[in-house]
């Protein structure tokens, strides 16, 4: 994907959806009373194999992260060298599968090899010592032409059996290469590379279209404030003052907006005394509904208050309305939409242009806000002066007074004249900031286990594969860092304790 405000979207999808799991995760434990999920019953009734139920960690979030993770990285050895403290590994070579089946096989074969080869060796020597000593005299008769008939017997003897192993050995591979036992030889797919070369240029492209979303936002906003934010300004401020005459036209009275929290241009959406008659009747007779069926309501709650206390509450969840706003958005937006107009995936100016304006008229609306309590402060000296009226303000200062006692001391930043990146080289040379080896979750191999669910406090519990250690340290150790979102609304998981000899698990988590 290659669009970037499409790609933003679904990104903020993705992270909702990772968010709840997370939280069906934590929902689990609480009812389970147990880390370990086991879904065998729900593998085989939908039948889904382990890859499918696998939970794999997106690589948009490392790969966004690529110059951040870089500069740590440099920082930390840029330390460690002055300290004197750095260590140069040579980076080793990852070994495949099929590399360590064929160095299995090759020493096994070895090993078999030489057993044999000492056995061999021993029926020699026992023919050996059995056969006679020739005597001299037969010696001189096998000569012929000055070359001895024994040594031309020897030549041929090892010539022969250098020609019978090699066919041996060409008809053992054809063997195995037909049964399957020996990957063949390895050929360059002309589709793999293909298939390379394009993830590579598609990568490069979005990154190039991300470029290209933020200029094109800078140029749209310096455009907008140029253009068009005197005239916002203007229909805001007159907006709100017509708003402001028709209520103290109706009212007599001039409303009250001095607070922060109290916005006259939000109020203007829900305006106070323009209910309808028709919501009035509905909203009696829904009260009339309520108290007709008051007494019902208390038979079923009391009937259910002892399946409640039997099932656990679930969280409520932070990322359900998330999900279906953004759902809903890129359904408005990006489902049905024609992407012929657009085959080089440009970022769209019409969807700029709107956020840019909404985000525009917010900063525009607390200008205004300022600008009307101000004219309402005034408008009210000069109503009071006419009712002869005295003036508020030593309330004012009282309450002034009053909100700062109540506030709470703020704490002081031990300190200030420090850069992060001082912070940030002392913790390294205290050793609190540790350098660890670059390893990714997927090269610690091993399946989940299969088995079905079991109550807790019920027997034993069923064993726990390799694969359940790596999804437990995604859900509660690499996932909730993605972004700070995510690591915010998250439930926390304040520690994770791993036992036992677990070096390649604790460098991926970290």
């Amino acid at each position: 994907m290659v669009q970037p405000q499409k790609r933003m979207l679904v990104k903020k999808l993705l992270e909702a959806s990772l968010g709840r799991i997370l939280e069906l995760k934590t929902d689990l434990v609480e009812a389970d009373l147990n880390e370990w999920t086991h879904i065998g019953d729900v593998m085989e009734k939908l039948n889904l194999t382990p890859l499918d139920v696998e939970l794999e960690v997106p690589t948009c979030f490392r790969r966004e992260r690529k110059t951040e993770i870089e500069y740590r990285r440099q920082t930390i050895d840029s330390v460690l060298s002055k300290l004197g403290f750095l260590e140069k590994k040579e980076p080793k070579k990852v070994m495949t599968e099929q590399q360590a089946i064929l160095i299995i096989q090759q020493h096994e074969r070895a090993r078999q090899g030489r057993l044999r080869a000492q056995f061999m060796k021993e029926i020699k020597m026992m023919k050996v010592k059995s056969k006679p000593i020739p005597g001299e005299d037969t010696e001189d008769e096998g000569k012929l032409g000055g070359i001895s008939m024994a040594a031309a017997m020897k030549i041929q003897k090892i010539w022969r059996g250098f020609m019978a192993r090699r066919a041996t050995r060409r008809r053992k591979l054809e063997e195995m290469l037909l049964i399957g036992m020996i990957p063949p030889p390895k050929s360059k797919s002309q589709e793999l590379e293909k298939d390379k070369e394009n993830k590579d240029r598609r990568r490069q492209l979005q990154e190039q279209r991300q470029k290209e979303y933020h200029r094109e936002v800078k140029r749209c906003r310096e455009d907008l404030e140029r253009n068009q934010r005197e005239v916002v300004l203007e229909q805001l401020s007159d907006q709100v003052r017509n708003w402001l005459n028709e209520y103290k036209a109706q009212t007599g009275k001039i409303p009250e907006y001095t607070g922060e929290d109290r916005s006259p241009s939000r109020l203007l959406l829900s305006r106070q005394g323009t209910d309808s008659e028709l919501s009035k009747s509905t909203s009696s007779k829904d009260s009339k509904v309520k108290k007709d069926k008051s007494p019902k309501s208390k038979e079923s709650k009391s009937s259910t208050a002892e399946e409640e206390e039997e099932t656990t509450k679930a969280i409520v969840s932070t990322f359900v309305p998330e999900l279906n706003m953004k759902k809903e958005e890129y359904d408005e937006i990006w489902k049905n939409r024609n992407e012929f107009q657009n085959p080089n995936q440009l970022p769209d100016t019409s969807i700029i242009e709107q956020e840019q304006m909404a985000i525009m008229e917010n900063e525009l609306r607390k200008i205004v806000d300022e600008m009307m309590r101000a004219e309402l402060e005034l408008l009210q000296e000069a109503y009071d002066k006419d009712k002869g009226i005295k003036s508020r303000k030593k309330s004012s200062k009282k309450a002034k007074r009053g909100g700062k006692k109540s506030k709470k001391k703020k704490e002081k930043d031990l300190t200030p004249d420090r850069t992060t990146e001082s912070l940030f080289e002392e913790l390294i040379a205290n050793g609190i900031i540790k350098k660890y080896p670059e390893v990714y979750l997927n090269q610690y191999l091993g399946e989940k286990s299969y088995f079905y669910p079991v109550k807790c406090n019920m027997g034993k519990e069923p064993l726990i594969g390799l694969g359940d250690f790596r999804q437990i340290l995604q859900e509660y150790c690499i996932i909730p860092l993605f972004t700070p979102h995510l690591h915010q609304s998250t439930p926390h998981i304040k520690s994770v304790m791993i036992a036992g000899t677990k070096d390649l698990l604790l460098d991926a988590s970290w």
